[in-house]
């Protein structure tokens, strides 16, 4: 059987945030019902077709799914028990700070890691990015997390307001020893469409340029290393056994099935969504109604591009071996030209520690 994992979209939030161009909307209770309702009927259609995958992770994002009501996720874990074959190694939930009553929960249903959305601990950056929640209000998310969980993650953004904003959570040395085993700290991009957009076009925001949003990266890189956690992807550390089995299914083109509205999957070599409509979705018009043509040479970009997104690198007589090429020496001019920025060792192609920013620049020139 083929380890797959699953990912469900939850789409509602209680406030949609600054910096947010995610598809969500606010937790009407009886929409919530139709959509848990939906949710289940898109799983177990698609369970027909998939007869030879094993689940063995599973990720509830959003959104806010720790907005659902405790009966509700198990309803949704169930579905999946019941007709698929499993065998789960991990089973993430996302949770904002201001709906994580729960968390004491979420054990009893079969989950195993939490992830909390808790952006920054300094309140000015919190005030920018319109969170709904206090420094005070994530800290004691993390404290009640870990009473009950082992694996818990944390997501930070970084270049908010200058180029320091992460050093408010070294500043709390209990949480980053004793209870955080994962970070994901992502640099801020000011997406189209936003408010946070309008904001710095007219002038009430001012976004860092490129080269302080480099120093805010490269200060969370060496906090988060001297603080054992190793950087294994672009924007993911980890202390040493606490990667993201899920996530690492998205950086190594493994397969994975996406469940819920404007979700997406890659399953038997083929990419698809659902579309970006909750009244479309309720309709039933789900189970990969945005198809994509993916060509063989869309999944050869990509398997490179993702690869050196990542610490381990591009595995070569892997892609040898599936696109029946010799890699070293069909690209060695290239390869020969970025030999400052690259590293070849074992049988992978890695990207020097220091040049990880701007890796895609560096995959560009080796793929174009």
């Amino acid at each position: 059987m083929i380890d797959t994992g699953i990912y469900i979209h939850i789409p509602f939030c209680f406030r949609k945030c600054s910096y947010c161009d995610f598809y969500s909307m606010p937790p009407i209770p009886g929409l919530i019902n139709e959509y848990v309702g939906e949710l289940k009927r898109e799983i177990i259609l698609n369970s027909q077709k998939h007869r030879d995958k094993r689940i063995d992770t599973i990720y509830l994002g959003g959104g806010t799914p720790s907005i659902l009501d405790i009966k509700d996720l198990e309803t949704i874990l169930s579905v999946i028990y019941s007709n698929y074959s499993c065998q789960i190694k991990e089973a993430t939930i996302e949770v904002n700070p201001c709906s994580s009553k729960n968390i004491d929960k979420y054990k009893d249903i079969g989950i195993n890691r939490i992830s909390i959305g808790v952006q920054s601990l300094d309140d000015k950056v919190l005030k920018v990015l319109a969170r709904s929640h206090t420094p005070n209000d994530a800290l004691q998310a993390l404290e009640n997390a870990s009473k009950y969980f082992d694996n818990i993650s944390a997501d930070f953004i970084l270049g908010v307001t200058d180029s320091s904003d992460i050093n408010t959570l070294f500043e709390k040395p209990y949480i980053v020893k004793n209870i955080l085993k994962h970070i994901s700290a992502y640099i801020l991009k000011i997406e189209k469409g936003t408010p946070l957009r309008k904001k710095a076009q007219i002038g009430e925001y001012k976004p860092l340029d490129d080269d302080e949003l480099a120093k805010a990266y490269q200060n969370a890189y060496q906090a988060f290393q001297e603080n054992e956690f190793y950087r294994y992807e672009i924007s993911n550390f980890a202390k040493k056994g606490y990667e993201c089995l899920h996530n690492l299914k998205y950086w190594n083109m493994s397969p994975y099935l996406g469940f819920g509205v404007n979700a997406h999957s890659f399953v038997d070599g083929k990419r698809y969504h659902n579309k970006k409509s909750l009244n479309n979705y309720l309709k039933g018009e789900h189970s990969g109604t945005g198809k994509q043509v993916y060509q063989r040479t869309d999944e050869f970009t990509e398997t490179i591009m993702l690869a050196l997104r990542t610490a381990q690198g591009l595995d070569i007589k892997k892609l040898n071996k599936n696109f029946q090429i010799d890699f070293l020496t069909e690209y060695k001019p290239k390869l020969e030209k970025l030999k400052d920025y690259l590293i070849i060792s074992d049988g992978f192609l890695r990207i020097k520690d220091e040049f990880f920013l701007v890796q895609n620049s560096i995959t560009a020139r080796i793929l174009y």
